[in-house]
């Protein structure tokens, strides 16, 4: 179970350990790696009540839900998919390409395939996707990234995808 915010993703429990404490420091109550079985309340929520036994007043509840994209059936297809096409849906179909959160798309940098899932990154594979579609030869030459601001907190992950 995570202890810190953002461990899968940022790949480090140190910089997990920065954010949470930052988090923690603009009064924001973290409750990680535990379940919610109950949110009590009349009209609204008014408390959580954890696993753990532990009660917790609150106004606003907000439940963040890690995920991991489910491409298993595509694994096989996606490391079949010939050349440096990025962007090119890794399907057996003629001419369909792939942007977003399920796209394995290739960067020359890397030298291999990788996903990140992150709008930023959509954004940019959906364009080149598009140029593709048209008969271009685009190919993003960037690193994948995430930008964020939270709670005065400007940051960057420029990160090195992990492999398919």
């Amino acid at each position: 179970m995570h202890t810190v915010l953002m461990e899968r993703a940022l790949s480090a429990a140190t910089l997990g350990t920065i954010l949470t404490g930052h988090y923690r420091r603009t009064g924001v109550h973290t409750s990680l790696g535990t379940t919610v079985v109950e949110i009590r309340g009349d009209q609204r929520a008014e408390a959580v009540c954890l696993a753990s036994g532990a009660v917790l007043g609150c106004d606003v509840i907000v439940v963040g839900v890690g995920s991991r994209g489910h491409i298993s059936a595509h694994r096989q297809q996606y490391r079949a998919v010939g050349g440096r096409d990025r962007c090119r849906c890794a399907l057996p179909i003629r001419m369909s390409y792939a942007a977003g959160d399920a796209a394995a798309t290739y960067s020359p940098l890397l030298g291999r395939y990788g996903r990140m899932e992150h709008e930023s990154n959509a954004k940019q594979e959906g364009t080149v996707a598009a140029r593709k579609m048209l008969g271009g030869t685009t190919v993003d030459k960037s690193l994948p990234f995430v930008r964020s601001k939270q709670f005065g907190l400007d940051m960057w992950c420029v990160s090195d995808t992990r492999a398919i």
